[in-house]
């Protein structure tokens, strides 16, 4: 897992999968917005009661203005595979090395895409319900990924604290 600048947000991994193979690649950050930060404040601060694990990955076609106020993802995909899913459980938690060092998780969702035509995913929102809830951070992908019926959408959110 590669080591992450703080001051860029947290890294997001875009494949587009199309017969077995990858044919695009992209990484991006987050930007973490207002109910993120008080999320992350409670669940350290304040342990587990009332609050939902970050565990849903929702899609978007738009080209967002990332503003730390937002509460919801912009047009959020609901059809043809790319709805809002959840990755049933964080993998790939990393311990600190050292002393005051920064830990990370992953939350990973493949979405298999149906339906005719293509759609192009511009953005991606993390959430802590299947609707509605949370928005922890939403990312902007610096090149749109384009996925049409039998494609793989895979996107892999790094979280370091």
């Amino acid at each position: 897992m590669e080591q992450t600048d703080l001051r860029k947000g947290n890294p997001v991994l875009v494949e587009v999968i199309r017969d077995g193979e990858v044919i695009q690649t992209i990484r991006t950050y987050n930007e973490r917005v207002d109910a993120g930060a008080f999320w992350q404040y409670e669940r350290m601060s304040k342990g587990e009661t009332g609050y939902n694990p970050l565990l849903y990955i929702a899609l978007s076609t738009d080209n967002l203005t990332p503003l730390k106020t937002h509460t919801t993802l912009s047009n959020e995909i609901t059809t043809n595979g790319l709805a809002r899913t959840s990755c049933g459980s964080p993998i790939n938690y990393t311990a600190p090395t050292s002393l005051n060092g920064s830990a990370s998780f992953q939350i990973k969702v493949t979405f298999n895409v149906t339906g005719t035509g293509s759609i192009t995913v511009r953005s991606a929102a993390l959430f802590d319900a299947a609707s509605g809830g949370n928005m922890f951070a939403e990312a902007n992908f610096n090149t749109a990924a384009t996925v049409q019926n039998g494609d793989t959408l895979n996107v892999t959110w790094t979280i370091t604290f």
